[in-house]
C-alpha cells in the first residue's frame, strides 16, 4: 500500500468519525443545527470524492453502467 493510499484512508476515517459525531453534537447544542447540517453535507461530498479517488472511480467496477 502506498503512502498516498494510507493517507487517503486515514483521512477518510477522520471524515467518517466527524460525520458520526455531528448528530451527537447537534443533539446537545441545538442552536448549531444549521452549521452542523452544512458541515455534514460538506463532509458527505468529501467522503464521496475520497472514496472515488481511493477505489479508482465507478469505471473500474465490473458490470457498471458504463459497460
Amino acid at each position: 500500500m502506498t503512502k498516498h493510499r494510507i493517507l487517503g484512508y486515514t483521512t477518510l476515517a477522520v471524515v467518517l468519525l466527524t460525520m458520526f459525531a455531528i448528530p451527537v453534537w447537534v443533539d446537545f447544542h441545538p442552536q448549531d443545527l444549521a452549521n452542523g447540517l452544512l458541515l455534514f453535507f460538506a463532509l458527505s461530498a468529501a467522503m464521496c470524492w475520497l472514496m472515488e479517488k481511493l477505489e479508482g472511480g465507478p469505471e473500474s467496477y465490473p458490470g457498471f453502467i458504463y459497460d
